[in-house]
This record gives structure tokens, sequence and C-alpha cells, in this order.
């Protein structure tokens, strides 16, 4: 079957700064929350931070080439907070921004459109010790960021994310305590959500002051949920992940309603909102982002939180242990647009799989076609069904530092030999080539959806309970 997209669709890839660029400490720039949190937390000696994964920072201009031979049109990347706002005088950092800088510029040489995320997770430390999200000045300090980084590139950067997937580092950082900063606290949580809520808002204020052409949106991890079984329990369980996952913030930013599961999460800790407050919520964006992974299954557990847990994953797996459901894209799409009537951009769609050069120097990476081109598939399905998604970018360009996995998860399109800083295009990367120049069809390799058993997938939604 030969897959059908628009001829302006964007194909592109994404990276973020601390998992690329290396280097966190050179040219005036401070460490950030991911930076102490690495080396304290997970025990990752800074010369690893500093001098293995990918370099992007010494090696960006290779890189860029090498976007081009994959005949993207488009890529996204973040900017660092700390390399442009390291101290706590607040004053720009001249070299980090000319990186950008330069960047942009080079980019835009080969015809390769700009995505630009402002805050991928790397809070400077200097503002997570006076308290991080959860201080009410957190959100003049990030309007300063964004207005510092807008005045040197807003006039050549037509596509603005304002933060990357909220729900995982409020939840993730700060109440799970796994990634930084590293707390277990509802109430520094509770205060978070709120400001960062009210900071997205007025930065894509700030943004349209400059240019009122970009287009400004927000990335989510979006994903499907289902009951382990029909019980009561389940079911209830999986609504209350489902909210809280998937609606905790775009209901907040489209409706201007605080979702009831907020207040199931914070309790007593719970924000207080007035009419303007909710009111500047509802600022309005041109798309959401769908980073899109997996789905699971939940079950009822009276001890865990939100008395609600994902059942154990079943093959097949991807090497960080998750279910490769594609359908799961689709109907990721569709809730998305049913609920929130915008347009939609996937921010971030890949795997983890390892695979290293053979002899020849070639990467062979048969199950990540496979998945990259299931997912096109889903993708297709869901143009042809009247849902305006405008773009799909691969995670990741490169292989590189995976959170608390470090250098041990490999996304990428090219391999990254982190000794040597040697680049190798993947199969999977000449395969995305081939397909958005029209040259491939179907690979022979690629199963159909064998996920079949799983079209029971429900979403659980308080304004149409349907199952889908």
């Amino acid at each position: 079957m030969s897959l059908s997209f628009p001829d302006n669709f964007i194909y592109g890839a994404a990276t973020s700064s601390f998992q690329i660029e290396g280097s966190y400490l050179i040219d005036g720039a401070a460490p950030s929350n991911w930076y102490n949190f690495s080396v304290n937390n997970l025990g990752i000696p800074s010369e690893v931070l500093n001098h293995k994964g990918c370099k992007h920072y010494i090696n960006w201009k290779n890189d860029v080439q090498l976007i081009h031979e994959l005949s993207l049109n488009s890529y996204r990347f973040s900017v660092s907070w700390p390399r442009i706002i390291p101290d706590k005088d607040q004053l720009p950092n001249s070299k980090g921004l000319d990186f950008y800088d330069h960047l942009v510029d080079e980019l835009h040489r080969f015809n390769i459109s700009p995505m630009l995320t402002l805050f991928h997770w790397d809070l400077p430390q200097h503002l997570e010790d006076q308290g991080g999200w959860a201080n009410p000045e957190s959100i003049e300090w990030y309007l300063h960021f964004v207005e510092t980084v807008a005045d040197r590139l807003a006039d050549r950067v037509p596509a603005w994310i304002t933060i990357n997937e909220p729900w995982v580092f409020l939840h993730l950082g700060m109440i799970k305590g796994i990634h930084a900063p590293g707390y277990k606290d509802l109430k520094h949580a509770a205060s978070s959500y709120k400001n960062i809520l009210m900071a997205h808002s007025e930065a894509v204020r700030i943004l349209r002051s400059y240019n009122n052409c970009s287009e400004i949106g927000i990335s989510c991890n979006i994903s499907p949920f289902t009951p382990e079984t029909d019980s009561r329990e389940d079911v209830e369980a999986c609504q209350r992940i489902h909210d809280y996952h998937n609606k905790l913030f775009l209901d907040a930013w489209h409706k201007g309603d605080i979702p009831e599961i907020a207040s199931q999460v914070f309790g007593k800790h719970t924000p207080k909102w007035n009419s303007e407050e909710l009111r500047i919520l509802q600022e309005p964006i041109d798309f959401i982002g769908v980073n899109y992974y997996t789905f699971f299954r939940v079950r009822y557990d009276p001890h865990a939180f939100l008395q609600a847990r994902s059942a154990p994953p079943r093959p097949p797996l991807t090497d960080m242990k998750w279910e490769v459901y594609p359908r799961g894209l689709f109907k990721a799409l569709e809730w998305i647009y049913n609920r929130y009537h915008t347009e939609i951009y996937i921010t971030e769609n890949g795997c983890a799989y390892t695979y290293e050069p053979s002899n020849s120097g070639e990467v062979t990476d048969n199950r990540r076609i496979d998945y990259m081109y299931r997912h096109l598939e889903q993708c297709s399905m869901a143009i042809s069904n009247g849902i305006p998604l405008k773009g799909y970018y691969a995670w990741s360009l490169l292989d590189n530092f995976e959170w608390t996995f470090a250098l041990n998860k490999r996304f990428g399109l090219i391999h990254v030999d982190f000794d040597t800083q040697k680049r190798t295009i993947k199969n999977s990367g000449y395969f995305y080539r081939d397909f958005i120049n029209g040259k491939t069809e179907k690979p022979d390799h690629v199963r159909s959806d064998v996920i079949n058993q799983y079209e029971g997938v429900v979403w659980h939604d308080d304004i149409n309970f349907r199952a889908i």
C-alpha cells in the first residue's frame, strides 16, 4: 500500500540540548538541574557528561550536514537555558546565544526549517536552588529567558514550542523523584503545576509580540490507556490515569478549566485560581505537539499513586521495555483533535534498539525501520480521516544521552560512537530519507500491525465515553 501525505508535509527529526550538546560548562555556561542530578543522584561522572555523548556543541556543523543528507526539511531542537542565562544576575551569555544563532543560520543555508523548543527540562541549577518551578518568580525567570531567545532568533524561527512534556518533569521529577530535580514533594509539585501553566501562556503572548507569523505550540507526551480487565476498579483506575496523564495540562490550556483530577493528585495542596488567571491560561496556540511512543494497560492497586498501576508490558518490546503499538498513535491523534480541535505535529516518535556497525560499517536496524513505517502508516491514515496532522519528527536524530539511562539506550537515526564521535547513518535513516523522497514502498520485512488484540483500547473522556 502506498502511503499518502500532503506536498507541504513536514519531515523532521528531534533532539534536546542536554541530551546532545555536551560541553555543559564551557563558554560561560552553568550547570543545569539535570547536570547536577546526573552527577549527584545517578553517579554519572562529569567527564562522561561533558566529553562523551554526542558533543553537538562541537560537532554541530557536521550534524547539520547529516540532517541535509537525510533530506529532512525541518529540525526540532531545544536551547539550553543555563547556557543562555547562566547566572543569578540574569544577564544573557553572548557565547551561548551565538551558538544557536549560528545553528539557525546553518539550518537555513540548507533550507532546513528550525522548530525551537524553549524548555526541554534543563533548568539552571541556580534557579533550582531558589525553589525552581515552585517559586512564583519562576514565571518571570522563564519569560526573561523567552524574551532573550526571541530577541536573537525570532526573525528566523518559524515554529516554537514553549515547553516539552510538562507532565513528565512534574510527575517523574517532583512526585516520583526519579528525574531531576529528584523530589517526592506534592506541595512543591502543586506550586510548580500552576507556575508552569501560567509560564506557558504568558510565553505565547510574548512570542506573538515578536513575530505574529510564527507558529507557537506545546509538546505533550500522549498515551492511550486500556483497563487490564472489565472490572469497575480497573476501569475507574484507567480513567484516573488517562485524566492525569493526558488532560492535566492540555485541558487547562485549551479549556481554561483545571481538570478535577488535579485535586485528586494534589489534595490539600491544590492551587487556587482566580478568574483572570484562568483567562490567561486560554492564550490561543497554533498546534499541539504529540510525543508518542507506547500505550499502557492499567490495573487497580490500592497502594499505588492514584490507586492505579500499569500492567507488565507484553511483546513486542523496545529496549526501553515499551510495547510497540502503532495503532495507538492514530488513537492519540484522533483523541487530541476531537477534544481540542487544533492542528497537530508529531514532535517525537521513535524506539530504542541497539545496533552496532558491522565490519563493513553498515548499521542494519530493521526493527527501527519496522517501527517507523508502521507509525507512518498511522499518520497517513489520520490524514485520510481528516485529522490536520502537519508533520512528523522522528526521535531522535542522534544516539544520545537518554536521561537516567545515560548512554545505554540508542534512539538515533544516526549511530554515534561515543568515544570517537564518528557518526554513521543507520539503515533506518536511509529508509526515512528514501521515504521522504518517495522512493520506497513498504519494506519486505515490515509486518502488518500484529497488535489487533488491542483494538479494544478505550479512551475515558468526561465529554463522551466511548470505545474506539
